[in-house]
């Protein structure tokens, strides 16, 4: 059993729920628990709680992106390069939205740069639109309209993940 301070809370491992894998809960709020992910996305856990096999399992990620020119390699190397299940999709959607510098340009770069993370995310992908109307609501919602998954995650690109 290991003590950590986080966010000014303590929590404690408990080992072997109900899925056989350790969670993480809040000493002051057991209701609440907390999946380590190298053990939540192990194949068999990730079907227990998804009930799918994880080359069936696909991670939209929806950027909403004005002038991020600076960050947005860095920020994409590092999403391309989070856990998930062995052999699920990833696919990041960047949604250029009045952007005026060369944001466009980076995305482009990494999408030429791919192949560099094949033995990280082999069935990852980046795509990048410019839409009309502006604003981060229209971003977002344009990227949910585009989504072909159950598993939506939109961040910001100024948030290094």
């Amino acid at each position: 059993m290991f003590f950590e301070i986080f966010d000014e809370l303590l929590y404690t491992t408990l080992i072997n729920n109900t899925m056989g894998c350790e969670t993480l809960q809040y000493l002051n709020r057991p209701d609440l628990e907390i999946f380590p992910v190298e053990q939540l996305i192990s194949t068999p856990v990730w079907k227990s709680v998804t009930g799918e096999d994880p080359s069936q399992s696909t991670f939209h990620v929806i950027v909403p992106v004005k002038d991020e020119e600076i960050v947005i390699g860095g920020f994409l190397g590092n999403i391309i390069r989070q856990k998930i299940p062995l052999h699920s999709v990833l696919v990041v959607d960047v949604v250029l939205n009045g952007t005026t510098d060369n944001t466009e340009l980076e995305v482009e770069k990494i999408q030429d740069e791919m192949w560099m993370y094949q033995d990280v995310s082999p069935r990852a992908s980046v795509r990048c639109t410019t839409i009309e109307k502006v604003g981060k609501a229209a971003a977002i919602n344009y990227g949910r309209r585009q989504a072909q998954s159950d598993i939506l995650i939109n961040i910001d690109a100024d948030v290094f993940p």
